[in-house]
Parts: C-alpha cells; sequence; structure tokens
C-alpha cells in the first residue's frame, strides 16, 4: 500500500505545482513521468522507469528506479542514454533474482542483464538494428526477442532523393519517422556471458510479430501478427501464432477470426493462454478475453472482461451529456470536453468494475493484485 500512497502523492504534488505556476507549453521540459513498474517474483522489489526531458538533445532519457520493501524510491540504472522497459526473470530453485532491460547506452537498444546478487549490468545482444522486445522463458535460461536481420536495412536516401518503399504504412509520427523496411523477427539467446550465437531466425520476415509469450514448457511461442502486414485495415485483423523454439521450426496460425487477436498471455503452472480480441461487427470497445488450453485443441470464452458494458450509442442513450456534466460538478469533479455528447460514453455506468476485472484475471492466473491505486486526474486522448 505504501507504493500505491507513494505513486498518488507524486501525481498529486505535479498536479498542485503546475496549478499553481500555470501551464505553459515549457512546462513540460520540468516534467518526470513513471511507467512499466514491475514486481519482483518475491514481492520485495518494485522497479519502474523514470522518463525526462533533455532540451538540449530534444529527446526523451529514462532511469530505472526501485523501490526496496517499505524503503524510499531510489535510483537503480543510471546511465548515459535511455534504459528502459525492465523485466524480471523467473524465480527458479537456488537461482538470485536478475532483471533485463533494454538501453541505448551503445547506440542501438540492446538487452542488458543486471544480477541482483551483485555487480554490474552486462550487454546481452548486440543486434546492429537494436532490439525491439523480449521476454524471458520460464526457467529463466533464455530470452526470446525481437530484431532485424543483421545487415537487412538499406541506407537511408540522400538528400533531396526520392524514397522508395513497398510498405503501406511506411511513415508514423513522431520518432522514428520513416518506418523501417525490414520487419522485425523472432530471436531467442541463452542468458549468459558466454553465450552461443542467437537462435533464429524463427520467423521469415513476412510478418512483424508482437512481443511473444513462452508456452509453460519452454518449448514454443506464442506472439500476434497481421495475416498480412500491408492489409489497408492496419491491425484489426492480427491473428496469433506458434514457433517452436527450435531450429528449422514452421510458423503455425492458431486461431483465424475476423478481428484482431492479440495481446497473448500464458498462465505458469497450467499453460492456459488468454488473449484479447473483438469481432469486428461488434463495437471495436467491446473487446473480449479468450483463452486457448495447451497443446492447442480449441477456442473458448473464459471469461468477459471487456472494458465497457455498453457500446458508446448505448450510453448516450441512458444518460445526457450535459446531465452528466452537471452532477460531476456539484462532485466537485471538473472535466473539460470536446462536446458534450462525447461525456456519456465516459459515464462510469458504461465500463466494468475494476475490482471486477481484476479478480478475474487473479482467479485464471494471469496475475495477482499487489496494491490498489487512487488516480488523482485523468487525460483521455
Amino acid at each position: 500500500m505504501r507504493f500505491a500512497q507513494w505513486w498518488a502523492v507524486a501525481a498529486m504534488a505535479s498536479a498542485t505545482l503546475a496549478g499553481a505556476a500555470g501551464l505553459e507549453p515549457e512546462s513540460l521540459n520540468g516534467w518526470q513521468f513513471v511507467s512499466d513498474p514491475e514486481i519482483s517474483p518475491d514481492g520485495a522489489h518494485v522497479v519502474y522507469v523514470v522518463a525526462r526531458f533533455d532540451v538540449d538533445k530534444d529527446t526523451y532519457e529514462s532511469d530505472l528506479w526501485v523501490i526496496d520493501g517499505n524503503a524510499e524510491p531510489r535510483p537503480f540504472v543510471t546511465a548515459a542514454g535511455a534504459d528502459f522497459n525492465p523485466r524480471w526473470s523467473p524465480q527458479g530453485k537456488n537461482k538470485s533474482a536478475r532483471l533485463a532491460f533494454l538501453s541505448a547506452r551503445t547506440g542501438k537498444n540492446q538487452i542488458f542483464v543486471l544480477e541482483m546478487a551483485g555487480g554490474e549490468a552486462w550487454q546481452l545482444t548486440k543486434e546492429a538494428e537494436g532490439v525491439a522486445g523480449f521476454a524471458w522463458s520460464p526457467d529463466g535460461a533464455r530470452i526470446a526477442y525481437l530484431a532485424r536481420a543483421h545487415g537487412t536495412e538499406a541506407a537511408a536516401p540522400a538528400p533531396g532523393r526520392a524514397r522508395v518503399t513497398e510498405r503501406l504504412a511506411y511513415r508514423s509520427d513522431g520518432s522514428p519517422g520513416f518506418v523501417p523496411e525490414m520487419r522485425p523477427q523472432l530471436w531467442v539467446i541463452d542468458v549468459r556471458t558466454e553465450h552461443d550465437a542467437a537462435l533464429g531466425p524463427l520467423t521469415d520476415g513476412s510478418v512483424e510479430p508482437s512481443t511473444p509469450a513462452w508456452s509453460a514448457d519452454g518449448k514454443s511461442l506464442v506472439f500476434s501478427a497481421l495475416d498480412d502486414p500491408d492489409s489497408p485495415d492496419l491491425g484489426e485483423r492480427t491473428e496469433l501464432y506458434r514457433v517452436a523454439a527450435e531450429r528449422g521450426a514452421v510458423v503455425q496460425r492458431i486461431t483465424e477470426r475476423d478481428g484482431p487477436d492479440e495481446g497473448p498471455v500464458i498462465a505458469l503452472p497450467g499453460g492456459m493462454l488468454a488473449w484479447t480480441g473483438f469481432d469486428l461487427q461488434t463495437p471495436p470497445r467491446s473487446s473480449t478475453s479468450r483463452s486457448i488450453t495447451t497443446p492447442v485443441t480449441s477456442c473458448v470464452y473464459w471469461t468477459t472482461l471487456r472494458s465497457t458494458t455498453m457500446s458508446r450509442a448505448q450510453a448516450k442513450r441512458r444518460v445526457w451529456g450535459e446531465t452528466l456534466l452537471k452532477e460531476m460538478e456539484e462532485r466537485g469533479i471538473v472535466v473539460r470536453a470536446a462536446s458534450k455528447s462525447g461525456v456519456a460514453e465516459e459515464a462510469g455506468f458504461a465500463y466494468k468494475s475494476v475490482d471486477e476485472v481484476a479478480a478475474a484475471t487473479e482467479q485464471a492466473g494471469l496475475s495477482r493484485r499487489v496494491a490498489q491505486l487512487v488516480p488523482v486526474g485523468n487525460v483521455k486522448g
């Protein structure tokens, strides 16, 4: 609970300072952003990311901070360059905890490993194009990660020359701007200071896999990807795929629906695979959790974990936005909305209970409750 209280106090302090001095565009330069908290397997530590804006470099820098039990938060990993995406290794017998994270301290994002028993973080990967995401194996001996194949990315054209691409979604707002032509592929590496070359690629580059989830026995990986990466749907028809963590493995599709299947999570122990998705003929916000047994045999609904209990149209028919605004103002809640009609769809009764969702995911073995955070504000964009 101390962890939750500290989080809320930090947020309130920022809100108070902003309100006292007034918000200006330059205010962003002095803010710090907390994200991605990860609890150690023994529950003794919480590591998280603190990001800040570097005005001189015109970029964001980030460090890892940690809370040890009831101690005060302290800097944990503060090397030059961004450190982010911390992930604890599974707690094995007679094994000390290890923390893997991504760091740009050597240029491109690479996986670094920190032994909690002592010592400095050491570099695990040396991918020429960097690492995009990773996941520990259940026994903590290997890591699966995403990276583009060595030497596959063509050099950027000279100034004034045209850029030629075969990708439909070839550019994104902000950094990095133009999307690399080659898609990330899936690799597996032993987590040792002296290790063999990474196993892979396990995918051929025709699809762009998500960060994978390991099977309970550590023999295969499950990921989400577009069947056709250049589909005009741009993400609305993803499927789940499975590939063995061995040389020569063939990727197998394990779902086939008209809608997205993404965010695979495998419960340990037990091996139940759960993911989120929705049918395209239903409102996109009615995202439903699904599950599949291991080995793959059939798909079944195991519980409804939708973020909403009704569609936007249903919410608007139940309450007027202007009425809802007045009720919230009477309770001391200040709302700034682009339109009054849009407020109705954000009404509390249109959403499922957070307590019910937390209890259901814990019962399914997908998570465990450790603290309840109290929001002090909400920004919805």
